[in-house]
């Protein structure tokens, strides 16, 4: 066998060992690997065949081939590794060729890639025997050997090492000899070890040896000259890190005497490598480090011969640079000259004549090269070339006068007069340029503008008389028609950068600015927002302005302006917002990471042009599959900013179109839309019907693509985690639930239906998580419901197949029992009696807006045959002729059966299709207008309520064309003999009124009636209203007890307790006021209902009996402080408040749970208006009742007010320690130990203050909150 063959072989090897995973594989790998190098290469070989090398060069690539196989996924122990560099190294010891010892560059690179797997020990143990290599030139003499070791090196990406920096002096002997590599590779991995050194010195070196290794850099770089534009991106990388040096070590070059010789000769250097031209950028440091030197009274020492070469070549340079049509590097070479001039103590002003000649030659304004001459000397640094150019700056008096004998200005006019705007001590404020740089825009400043700037006065020379602004017209004229955008631009930019413009030269300025602007179609728009920017910083009384125009023009080019346009004018108005609202150059809320939900604030003084605005943002979301990402995220980051800092009640529809594009929500910019959705979500005050027309067709048609299940669970992480409206978390879920029923894949929404509950249901009780779940499904039915049909009509459409019912039937039959499944019902029949009726609904208003009615049809057909509550058998029916009448009878018995929820729900829904369900039902179901009046008569009293709990009004106010209220009035009149019909007498019909009520607190605490529950409460005042007095006075305890469980945080709840006082008669509000009051208690804000509690008993007693009576005296506690402003003017309720009257409060506690006197308490003791002996008697009475509290909001008011106590006896631990903290979990499960604590503890601070041991009752209360305090964390204490 060939040596080529067992090579082969060897490939063959090393894939078994790489798939086996197997050490003892490998050793024999390794050791197979190691003979054939032997093998192959055990015989010098000083002159080969062409087959000979052929060979070996085969043999040679297949052992690396299958090292690298290996060496992929295994690790090499270290003494492999220093076996294989051994066996290499005696082979190349024996090969005399040079081309086929280049190969071996290759194995070794593998092998050291091999050797970052070790760990640092090892890894620095193997580059230590390469360089033992290097170091031992007795025993490898070949030079070939050291260039194959660092070929193998790749310094730039080699893993940090102490061995590296040792590798330098080698390199640096070959980047020396680079003659003979015509390759520039190893020369590049040579730089990068000494790149590798640089920053290795400069994090830990002082500041000389830094210095002393940056002379042997540019020494060596200065050897390379010839080869630097290959090398040019190692060399440009070295300069940068230099660059760095010089920024944090400047003032040390200064002060000590040989850094400030070895700086003059890096720069005597690097003029020399980068010859006429500044290549790596580096010549700019060394110019403002050689003025920062020698500017000053006090000149450092240097020897003068060191100076005569730089001063040579700049002098050189300068001659160049003169004659060049592109100097710009003159006035750096300008400061070094003067600089050296300064440090080798030459004073003659003869050695500036020749400059002073050479400029004299080419300053004139007609010359094409005098502006970048001039902008050149206008440049400069260094003191003594200001001094010595300021003759050669032409006064902007002469550039006037030039313009007023020609006529007009030319284009060489406006270049100088580019230049010279941006000194300010040629013309401060720009009171004399700035009239200048309006002649190219005065056409489209007239136009703008008007005439009522004309009057403006103008200076336009130092000694002739001022000019208006009407006068310009004249000179501009001529140069108006035939000026291009880019000179207007130009102009502009200009006058934005003058700085002191003062009074109507700002305006001026300004409305220019505008002006060119609103004329401006090209991407050169981009090199004034710089400018702008800090016009703006100075001026923000133009911020609207401007945020007008640069919108309109985002909205008018932004098909022809190209990608880095539209960024950069995007981030301009998401900077002018910014500054505009924060008044600091950094924004603390833009600058917060993206992953964070940022409170918007409200910022009057922002207005926006919100037409250009809105088509802006419509048509870039309609347009988006043009533009990059790095477009799209700039586009965000300015929305995130109006969102932000705009105050306007349009912005949530304005950016709407930027949250249904919730296809960003899977890409790199998901973390920015996310943030935007949640502050449209924040600001938007449309109400959640609203937001469903929305949030369900948009996550229908993103789900619906065909989604990667791991980007599906990043996107339901990413909701749960974000700010958003509940209503919208829920919708996502929902249609996550809808996409798992349509695909029968479970995997995403199993994980994620706990944690959306747990963050939906957040009210406290003793609901197991169980309860909880089935409780989210109740509320949310509807959502549900509607998201499964949308996502089903949605994908029916958008498929060419015919309508396959067994599959529809199989679909919605999944989405049943999994809901019973995931959502823990018991049985199918219990999901079944809440979900049909909305199933029924929903799918009947889809046909009436134009759905597949087939699949409409298909679905009622379901409802009525398989999900009955009655019986849950399949009993599929085919569509035969002789069935079709019976199907129609289903259908309409269905419809019939679910009357009252039907008229319900579309009384309830207001979007469009409600008014053409029963058309559709007339027309596919067979239940007409008969069966309607039918089922009227039938369900009467179940109709009336349901109406009565959504829609009372119509009752009070019948609408015309009501069909159902009309057929409805009919049947009662008809029952009750002619008696005309109102809501009122409805009630009253054989007692249904107290069903009724009892009905409403039903709908006010039941989950299944979540969703109608707020309309429930304004229903609940409507019917208030019109009940009749008798009525409301017999039943007023049951009022007050559905009253109790209406949502405390409802604004219809408040108006429906306001109702119940105003109506309520008087006697029975002032007997049994305490039971009225406790009750109030649950309302949140409820200082109007109090006011109109008081304002009713006052209008029976003046405040002065009241203050009398005892009894009534107590409800002056009750007042809150701003009804109290309003009413008691003499401060009658102030004075007759008594301590002794919350002692009497605290002991009907038990009774009236009421604590509504517990802010006039906190404000007495706050006063210190309190007795000193009743405070330890109120503290214990106040602690007495903390276990009996029915709330969390009780039990913080009582917190609040024994934190207002001061801590009267306690140790020098307790100082500054507060009693009790409201944030304590007192009652959270399980509660039995927490609960026994405190009725303890209660007892004893009860006793002891009752006996005046206030040290006792103070050290029990201490220890009582550190107990709470250290194991609050622990569930079995909280």
């Amino acid at each position: 066998m060939n040596d080529t063959i067992k090579a082969a072989e060897l490939v063959k090897q090393a894939k078994i060992c790489a798939n086996c995973q197997n050490r003892g594989d490998l050793e024999q790998f390794l050791s197979d690997l190691c003979l054939l190098l032997r093998q192959v290469f055990a015989e010098r070989s000083e002159s080969l065949r062409e087959e000979e090398f052929i060979e070996k060069q085969t043999c040679l690539q297949y052992i690396i081939f299958a090292l690298s196989i290996v060496t992929e996924d295994q690790k090499l122990g270290i003494e492999e590794v220093l076996e294989l560099l051994r066996t290499i190294f005696t082979a190349l010891c024996a090969i005399e060729d040079d081309e086929l010892a280049i190969s071996f560059d290759t194995i070794l690179r593998v092998i050291v890639k091999s050797a970052r797997k070790l760990t640092q020990e090892d890894y620095d143990e193997a580059l230590a025997k390469l360089l033992e290599v290097l170091d031992s030139p007795t025993i490898f003499k070949k030079s070939r050997i050291i260039d194959n070791i660092i070929a193998s090196l790749p310094f730039s990406t080699l893993a940090t090492s102490s061995v590296i920096p040792k590798f330098w002096p080698h390199c640096r002997a070959l980047l020396i000899n680079y003659e003979k590599w015509k390759n520039s590779e190893i020369l590049e991995n040579c730089l990068h070890c000494g790149l590798r050194e640089l920053e290795r010195k400069i994090a830990s070196d002082s500041v000389v040896e830094q210095a002393q290794f940056i002379g042997e850099l540019f020494e060596t770089l200065l050897e390379i000259s010839s080869r630097r534009n290959e090398l040019r991106d190692v060399i440009r990388k070295i300069f940068r890190v230099i660059e760095q040096f010089f920024e944090d070590n400047g003032k040390v070059l200064i002060l000590k005497k040989e850094l400030r010789e070895s700086t003059i000769s890096w720069m005597t250097a690097y003029m020399s490598l980068t010859g006429d031209s500044d290549d790596f950028g580096l010549l700019p440091t060394f110019s403002r480090w050689m003025v920062e030197l020698t500017d000053n009274q006090e000149v450092q020492e240097v020897p003068a011969a060191l100076c005569v070469e730089p001063i040579e070549q700049c002098v050189a340079r300068i001659k160049q640079s003169v004659t060049s049509p592109a100097p710009e590097f003159l006035a750096d070479y300008f400061d070094i000259m003067a600089s050296l001039f300064k440090l080798s103590k030459v004073h003659d002003e003869s050695k500036w004549t020749w400059i002073s000649a050479e400029i004299q030659k080419h300053a004139f304004i007609e010359n094409p090269r005098w502006p970048r001459l001039l902008a050149a000397l206008l440049s400069v640094q260094h003191s003594i070339c200001h001094a010595f150019f300021k003759k050669f700056i032409p006064s902007v008096d002469a550039i006037w006068t030039k313009i007023k004998a020609d006529g007009s200005a030319s284009r060489h006019i406006y270049s100088v007069v580019f230049t010279l705007s941006t000194c300010p001590e040629v013309d401060e404020g720009g009171k004399t340029i700035i009239p200048i740089l309006l002649l190219p825009c005065f056409h489209d400043f007239r136009e703008r503008v008007g005439t009522k700037r004309d009057n403006f006065r103008l200076n336009t020379s130092g000694r002739g008389p001022p000019m208006e602004l009407r006068d310009l017209e004249k000179y501009a004229q001529t140069l108006e028609y035939r000026s291009s955008e880019s000179l207007k631009l130009r102009a502009v930019n200009c006058a934005l950068l003058i700085e002191k413009k003062t009074g109507h030269f700002v305006t001026l300025v300004a409305e220019m600015t505008i002006s060119v602007f609103a004329k401006s179609h090209s991407n050169h728009i981009t090199h004034c927002l710089p400018s702008l920017l800090i016009f703006l910083a100075e001026n923000s009384q133009y911020d609207n302005d401007f945020l007008d125009c640069l919108l309109t023009k985002l909205c008018e080019n932004q098909e022809s302006y190209s990608e880095k346009t539209i960024i950069e004018l995007c981030k301009t108005v998401a900077k002018i917002i910014c500054s505009s609202a924060s008044r600091t150059k950094q924004c603390a809320k833009c600058e917060k990471n993206q992953k964070m939900f940022v409170e918007p604030e409200s910022n009057p003084n922002i207005k926006l042009e919100e037409r250009s605005l809105t088509l802006f943002v419509k048509m870039f979301i309609e347009n988006q599959q043009r533009y990059s990402e790095k477009v799209f995220g700039s586009f965000l980051e300015m929305c995130r900013g109006i969102l932000i800092h705009v105050d306007s009640p349009r912005l949530p529809s304005i950016f709407t179109p930027v949250v249904k594009s919730l296809n960003l929500a899977f890409t790199p910019m998901a973390g920015l839309h996310f943030r935007i959705w949640e502050l449209i979500s924040w600001r938007n005050t449309a109400d959640d019907k609203k937001k469903l027309q929305i949030y369900i067709p948009m996550l229908t048609r993103t789900l619906s693509s065909n989604i990667d299940p791991k980007e599906l669970n990043i996107f339901m992480e990413r909701v749960h985690k974000a700010n958003l409206s509940k209503i919208a978390k829920v919708t996502v879920l929902s249609a996550m639930f809808a996409d798992s029923a349509i695909k029968d894949d479970w995997c995403v929404i199993f994980n994620w239906i706990s944690p959306f509950v747990r963050q939906n249901i957040d009210e406290h009780g003793n609901r197991s998580e169980q309860e909880n779940i089935q409780a989210f499904f109740k509320r949310h039915t509807m959502i549900f419901t509607r998201c499964f049909l949308s996502r089903l009509f949605f994908d029916v459409s958008c498929t060419e197949e015919l309508f396959n019912e067994s599959k529809t039937r199989e679909t919605i039959r999944s989405f049943v029992i999994n809901i019973m499944i995931h959502f823990k019902f018991p049985n199918f029949i219990s999901v079944l009696l809440f979900l049909r009726p909305t199933l029924l609904y929903w799918v009947l208003v889809s046909g009436a807006r134009g759905q597949n009615h087939k699949l409409v049809c298909s679905i009622v057909d379901f409802l009525s045959q398989e999900l009955c509550v009655a019986s849950t058998s399949a009993a599929h029916h085919p569509m035969g002729s002789t069935d079709v009448q019976s199907l129609m009878t289903q259908r309409k018995t269905l419809i019939t059966e679910m009357f009252q929820h039907l008229v319900q729900f579309s009384a309830f829904e207001t979007c469009t299709g409600h008014k053409e369900v029963w058309s559709f039902c007339a027309d596919h179901c067979g239940f007409t207008e008969l069966d309607m009046k039918t089922a009227i008569s039938s369900y009467r009293k179940a109709v009336f309520e349901r109406l009565l709990l959504v829609t009372p009004q119509e009752f009070v106010y019948p609408s015309e064309g009501s069909f159902v209220v009309t057929e409805l009035q009919k049947t009662y009149e008809n029952l009750k003999k002619g008696e005309k019909f109102t809501l009122a007498t409805g009630m009253d019909t054989r007692k249904e009124g107290i069903e009724f009520l009892f009905t409403f607190r039903l709908y006010f605490t039941d989950d299944e009636h979540f969703w109608m529950r707020e309309r429930s409460v304004e229903s609940f005042r409507v019917v208030l209203q019109n009940v009749k007095q008798e009525f409301l006075d017999t039943h007023w305890w049951i009022i007050l007890a559905t009253l109790r469980h209406s949502p405390s945080h409802l604004e219809a709840t408040k108006l429906a307790w306001i109702q119940f006082v105003e109506q309520v008669h008087f006697s029975i509000l002032r007997t049994n006021i305490w039971r009225i009051m406790t009750d109030l208690e649950r309302v949140d804000d409820n200082g109007q209902v109090i006011e109109c509690i008081w304002n009713r008993l006052k209008y029976a007693n003046d405040i002065e009996k009241i203050a009398n009576d005892n009894t009534m005296r107590r409800i002056f506690w009750l007042i809150p402080l701003e009804v109290e402003k309003k009413v008691d003017l003499d401060f009658t309720m102030g004075k007759s408040r008594r301590i002794f009257d919350v002692f009497e409060f605290i002991r009907q506690f038990s009774r009236y749970p009421s604590l509504l006197f517990s802010d006039n308490l906190c404000s007495k003791i706050d006063r210190g208006t309190i007795w000193k002996d009743d405070l330890p008697k109120l503290m214990g009475a106040i602690t007495g009742i903390l276990p009996a509290c029915q709330s969390d909001r009780q039990r913080n008011r009582i917190c609040t007010i024994l934190q207002k106590m001061p801590i009267c006896n306690s140790e020098l631990a307790d100082q500054g320690f507060t009693r009790w903290e409201s944030t304590l979990n007192f009652f959270a499960e399980p509660t039995q130990l927490t609960q026994a604590v405190l009725e303890e503890c209660a007892i004893v601070v009860e006793t002891m203050s009752a006996a005046g041991k206030m040290k006792f009752a103070d050290r029990t209360m201490c220890e009582l909150q550190k107990f709470f305090a250290e194991n609050n964390v622990d569930p079995e204490y909280v």
